[in-house]
């Protein structure tokens, strides 16, 4: 008996079952790449792909991420760090940890399998998220990488900086005091062209800048001899950030409508006085 279904439509029909069929036992060959490529990684929360996915081509990263990822959350690493990551589309994406004052700006770099690695300011991975949602974070202790999972929501982290005036001049005063310290000379801190609405992100640079006087002392004598050196550091308004020394003295250049953007790392300025 002839069935009343068109050729060209019983032939779709087959193709779709014979997919549909096919699925379990590709997903099953995949499965062990997968979990290898991605053994540092955990899923937010995400699916598996559906058949129109695999048959038909797959969504953008960025569709999958507005799904997946939480534009602002706080998540938990593996080893029990938690921290908050705030992920704009395309753009730069910010990481701060809680037991720690720095917010990390990071730039997204594509990579393959749709993943994005989040560099800081001196080129080192601190951040992947994968297109269904994986998250996995590089630390010193874990260079090759940790998984994180989502914990909670989490405040803005861009409203640091408007948590009212603030008095600058004890800010410098302050760094000034505990860099000459760690030197053991004096060290003046100096920022002659602030602005009354620029003063948080001063203070932030201002702080960073301590971070990165310790972080180079720490490296013993060697370190120490380096940050004997310098006698003064200068904050001044300009673009694009960054830190540079001539002679004696540091300058270290902010761009304040940036926000955490516009100044750059401890770990940039703990390179520039090490390695001058």
């Amino acid at each position: 008996m002839r069935s009343g279904i068109p050729v060209r439509d019983r032939a779709r029909l087959i193709l779709v079952a014979l997919a549909a069929l096919a699925f379990p036992a590709t997903a099953a060959l995949a499965r062990p790449a997968m979990m290898a490529d991605h053994m540092h990684e955990h899923v937010v929360a995400a699916g598996p792909p559906d058949l129109s996915d695999m048959l038909f081509g797959g969504r953008s990263f960025a569709s999958d991420a507005g799904r997946t990822m939480p534009h602002l959350a706080r998540f938990r690493s593996d080893t029990g760090d938690s921290f908050i990551l705030e992920v704009s589309g395309g753009g730069t994406a910010f990481l701060k940890y809680d037991d720690s004052g720095e917010v990390w700006a990071l730039t997204p770099t594509p990579s393959a399998r749709g993943d994005v690695i989040y560099k800081n300011d001196v080129g080192e991975p601190m951040v992947r998220t994968t297109r269904m949602g994986g998250l996995t974070v590089f630390t010193n202790d874990r260079p090759a990488g940790i998984a994180a999972a989502f914990m909670s929501t989490a405040p803005d982290l861009h409203k640091m900086l408007f948590s009212g005036p603030i008095a600058m001049l004890q800010v410098l005063v302050q760094a000034s005091a505990r860099v000459s310290r760690l030197a053991g000379r004096k060290v003046e801190f100096d920022a002659p062209d602030l602005a009354p609405s620029t003063e948080a992100i001063f203070a932030d640079a201002a702080n960073l800048t301590v971070q990165a006087f310790a972080r180079v002392d720490h490296k013993g004598k060697i370190g120490h001899d380096a940050i004997a050196r310098y006698d003064k550091v200068n904050f001044i308004n300009g673009r694009p950030p960054g830190v540079k020394v001539i002679g004696e003295e540091v300058t270290i250049t902010v761009t304040p409508d940036l926000g955490f953007a516009g100044r750059p790392s401890s770990q940039r300025i703990s390179q520039v006085l090490f390695r001058r």
